[in-house]
């Protein structure tokens, strides 16, 4: 969780997004934290989304194939929690803004009421099996963390792993879509998972080896990242 908010910290900040990166489209920015449509399959009962929303965002749809799992979400992160979650945010701008403002104008203290109401739903849905009730290019920015893994580890693994990267691609923006994935797996093991979908460009990002605290005698564990590019604008490349 830590890794894929410092990576989307970088995503949202104002001077990466204006120049010219892999996350620009055609030199337009990604879309900033308050306008991003999040996807995160396979939630669990990861706090990633919660973390999100005290970052910044604004949009995420949570989804995961067990209804014991997205229930007891539902029953968390109820009326109350974005009750907080809003009189937090509404403080923390007004702070901001007035510690900013030399005088309080009607103008600005207008401004403070337009903060953005956060939204965070959590939904039954196997994504290998496919969210139809989504439209294509429903989002802009997919989080897998394991959950590729998981699926491989189950029968008709590898049918219902390119059918979850199948329906990742549909589901993201032609223009700003980017898939980043959390994988035990080394990249000439997942490669193939990403080939039969016209991604306009792949990375991988190996994370410092960790050790198993619940065993002693346990190896140290390898993750890495991938993010994948769905943007139209970019020149198929293989950064692989």
């Amino acid at each position: 969780s830590a890794l894929i908010l410092t990576s989307l910290k970088e995503l949202d900040d104002e001077e990466s997004r204006q120049r010219a990166s892999p996350m620009n489209v055609g030199g337009v920015p990604f879309p900033s934290k308050e306008k991003c449509r999040v996807l995160h399959v396979g939630c669990g009962n990861s706090r990633l989304g919660e973390m999100m929303l005290h970052g910044g965002f604004t949009n995420i749809v949570n989804v995961d194939y067990s209804e014991v799992v997205i229930r007891k979400m539902q029953e968390k992160y109820d009326e109350n929690f974005f009750a907080d979650l809003q009189s937090c945010i509404v403080k923390e701008d007004i702070l901001r803004n007035v510690l900013g403002l030399e005088s309080r104008d009607d103008n600005n203290l207008n401004a403070f009421k337009s903060v953005l109401t956060p939204s965070m739903t959590f939904e039954v849905a196997d994504i290998a099996e496919g969210m139809h009730s989504y439209p294509d290019e429903s989002f802009d920015l997919i989080l897998c963390k394991k959950t590729l893994d998981i699926i491989l580890c189950g029968a008709g693994s590898v049918a219902n792993a390119r059918s979850m990267m199948t329906e990742c691609f549909r589901l993201l923006n032609k223009e700003s879509g980017v898939m980043m994935i959390i994988s035990s797996a080394r990249p000439e093991d997942r490669a193939v998972y990403f080939e039969n979908d016209a991604w306009s460009g792949v990375e991988n990002i190996k994370l410092p080896s960790t050790e198993d605290g619940k065993h002693v005698n346990r190896k140290k564990t390898d993750s890495y990242v991938y993010i994948l590019y769905k943007q139209s604008w970019r020149t198929q490349v293989e950064t692989f």
